[in-house]
């Protein structure tokens, strides 16, 4: 019993885990086994709701571990499992980007639609920057005159650092940037 504490500081956390791991390894002989498929729900969607909601209860318990002042050790075993959650969540995800991209090539002679609505699809740039504010107060949405805009701010705020000049010798400082107020 002080091994367990000592290990997870919490005896009711220790609990909560060993009947997530019973639950798991259960769920993976029943999905290994079950025929019948559920209508409408991809095995891969399946997968990803499945380590979705894996990595959201590990995030929970993390939560539940710091609240009950549970032994540091423990805490950094869940975080570990988070990030390999996480690691499994992307390799999933890229998995799935290869396998439509691949599926998509080789139904090229036979279903040109599909490969056409993909790479149109693909072609569609997201921006996840919002519409800046021009020196005029006007909204732009133009990723050209975003850039310019950023570029502008940065210009402001930093500056040359080899336009600063310091006279040991004297003691006086020249400074050849803009003015700070």
């Amino acid at each position: 019993s002080s091994g367990i504490n000592a290990e997870y500081g919490c005896i009711e956390l220790y609990c909560i885990e060993l009947v997530e791991r019973l639950t798991e390894e259960v769920l993976r002989v029943t999905t290994k086994h079950a025929k019948v498929k559920t209508p409408g729900v991809a095995k891969k969607d399946f997968l990803l709701r499945r380590l979705r909601k894996k990595q959201k209860r590990l995030n929970q318990r993390i939560r539940d571990a710091k609240r009950e002042g549970c032994f540091p050790g423990y805490i950094l075993k869940l975080e570990r499992k988070v990030a390999r959650v996480a690691l499994e969540i992307r390799d999933h995800l890229q998995k799935r980007l290869r396998e439509e991209e691949q599926r998509a090539v080789e139904t090229i002679r036979a279903n040109p639609k599909f490969f056409w609505s993909y790479a149109n699809e693909k072609r569609k740039m997201r921006s996840r920057i919002p519409p800046l504010m021009r020196k005029d107060g006007t909204l732009t949405a133009d990723a050209a005159e975003k850039a310019e805009l950023f570029q502008d701010q940065y210009v402001s705020v930093f500056s040359d650092p080899s336009a600063v000049s310091v006279e040991t010798a004297t003691g006086d400082v020249s400074y050849a940037g803009p003015t700070i107020s």
